[in-house]
C-alpha cells in the first residue's frame, strides 16, 4: 500500500518473495530514493476442525483447530445461541468445550481473511461414576440381588472377579440389577463408551443359605419341670419363631445359634412360622399340648395288717404316670408298676430296700428306705387245764 502526495492510497499485489524498492519516480520526473527491503510471506487462510474427543478428567470435549494463514487467528462461534470468540497465536489451538449446542461460524486471520466453517456440534457427555445399593437376598431363588447405578456415557464395561476368576460384564442402562450366586465378588473398574475409566474397588461376600427348620428332640426335663424342644436351623440367623400360648396373642422367640434348646412350660402351643435375618419365612404349624408334673413320692410308712398278716404301705405319687417302683427283697431286685397316684400295697415278711420310683417321662424320685418285716399272725390256744391245789 502506497500513500501518494495527494493523500491517496495505491494498491499493488505482489507474490511472496524478497523485494527491494529502490526509487519512486512521478510524472514530473522527480525521483525519490527509498531503498526499502520487504520480505513478503503471506499465507492463504485455511482452517479445519478435528473430530471431537471427550476428555474424562475435565468432563469437557476437546476440539483441535488446525489453521494455516497469518497469525493471530480468531474463531467466531456461538454456544447455546450466545456469541463467542476465541483468539490464539500459532497454527493450532485446542478448545475444551462444555456440553451444549455449538455453531462454528468462521475463522479470521490477522490479514482479515475469513475461512467459513459453518459447522454445528452438540455435546451431552457426563462424567463416569457408579455406586451399589445394599444387596438383597431372595429366599425363593437363594440368590442375592445386587443393583448398580452408573453415570457417564454408556454402554459401560464392568471388570470384576468372582471367587478370584476374572470376569467382565457390559451394561446398557443406568440402573442394572444382577442376581448372584454365593461367592466373593470384587468389582474393580468401570469403563464407559468414551474410554473413560474409574476404580470401583468394592467387595461383596455372599454366603447365604436357604431357610429350613427341624425339631430334632422333644422331652420333658425333670430338673426344670419344663418341656425341652431341640431345634436345628439353616438359613441366615438370627432366627425368630412366632407362636401362640393358650390361644393368646402372637409371641416370638429368637435364636442366635443354628442349634438351640427351647424350654416350654405347661400350656397349649401353636408354633406358627419361622423368620430369619433376611426376612425369609417358612411355615411350621406344629401344635403342642403340655401338661407335665414334677415327680415325687411320699415317705413310706409301713402298717401291719392283721387280717392278711402282711405289711401295708401306701404309695402316694405325683408326676407323669405310669410309675415304676424299683426295690430289693431279700437281696433280689424287683419292680412294680403303678397306674394310680394313690395305691396300697401289701408286702410279706422279708428284708426290703426301696430304691426309687421312675415315671413315664424318665424322671426319678429317690426313696432310699429299708424295712425288715418279721410280723407273726396273732393266735391263741389253751394247752392244759388242771386244778391247782
Amino acid at each position: 500500500t502506497i500513500l501518494t502526495p495527494e493523500g491517496k492510497l495505491a494498491f499493488y499485489w505482489f507474490e511472496n518473495g524478497q523485494y527491494l524498492f529502490n526509487v519512486i519516480t512521478d510524472n514530473t520526473g522527480c525521483i525519490l530514493n527509498k531503498n526499502l527491503f520487504q520480505n513478503l510471506s503471506g499465507t492463504p487462510l485455511q482452517a479445519t476442525l478435528s473430530s471431537p474427543i471427550y476428555n474424562c478428567d475435565s468432563n469437557k470435549t476437546r476440539i483441535q483447530l488446525n489453521s494455516q494463514g497469518n497469525s493471530p487467528f480468531q474463531l467466531v462461534y456461538s454456544h447455546n445461541n450466545i456469541p463467542q470468540q476465541e483468539s490464539w497465536q500459532g497454527a493450532n489451538r485446542n478448545l475444551y468445550l462444555n456440553n451444549g449446542t455449538y455453531h462454528m461460524a468462521y475463522i479470521q486471520d490477522v490479514t482479515g481473511c475469513i475461512d467459513s466453517l459453518n459447522t454445528s456440534l452438540f455435546f451431552q457427555y457426563d462424567s463416569i461414576g457408579s455406586y451399589f445399593d445394599a444387596p438383597i437376598y431372595y429366599c425363593d431363588s437363594n440368590k442375592t440381588a445386587l443393583t448398580i447405578h452408573t453415570k457417564g456415557n454408556g454402554p459401560w464395561t464392568i471388570s470384576y472377579t468372582y471367587n478370584s476368576q476374572n470376569q467382565t460384564a457390559i451394561i446398557y442402562d443406568t440402573t442394572t440389577t444382577w442376581f448372584l450366586n454365593n461367592g466373593q465378588y470384587l468389582f474393580e473398574t468401570i469403563t464407559d463408551a468414551t474410554g473413560c475409566s474409574k476404580n470401583i474397588n468394592q467387595v461383596f461376600n455372599f454366603q447365604y443359605q436357604a431357610l429350613s427348620w427341624n425339631i430334632t428332640q422333644q422331652a420333658y426335663d425333670c430338673d426344670s419341670n419344663l418341656y425341652k424342644t431341640q431345634w436345628a436351623f439353616t438359613g441366615n440367623g438370627p432366627w425368630t419363631i412366632q407362636y401362640t400360648l393358650n390361644g393368646g396373642a402372637v409371641l416370638s422367640k429368637t435364636f442366635i445359634s443354628a442349634s438351640a434348646n427351647w424350654y416350654l412350660s405347661n400350656g397349649q402351643y401353636q408354633i406358627i412360622h419361622i423368620t430369619d435375618n433376611t426376612l425369609c419365612t417358612q411355615s411350621i404349624n406344629v401344635p403342642l399340648t403340655l401338661n407335665f408334673n414334677p415327680i415325687s413320692i411320699n415317705t413310706l410308712t409301713p402298717i401291719y395288717d392283721c387280717d392278711s398278716n402282711k405289711t401295708k404301705i401306701n404309695f402316694s405319687l405325683q408326676g407323669n404316670g405310669p410309675w415304676v417302683l424299683n426295690y430289693i427283697v431279700n437281696g433280689l431286685a424287683q419292680q412294680m408298676v403303678f397306674t394310680q397316684v394313690n395305691t396300697d400295697v401289701f408286702f410279706a415278711n422279708g428284708l426290703y430296700q426301696f430304691i426309687d420310683v421312675v415315671d413315664n417321662t424318665g424322671c426319678m424320685a429317690p426313696i432310699n428306705q429299708s424295712f425288715n418285716f418279721q410280723y407273726q399272725a396273732l393266735s391263741w390256744n389253751i394247752t392244759q387245764q388242771a386244778y391247782d391245789c
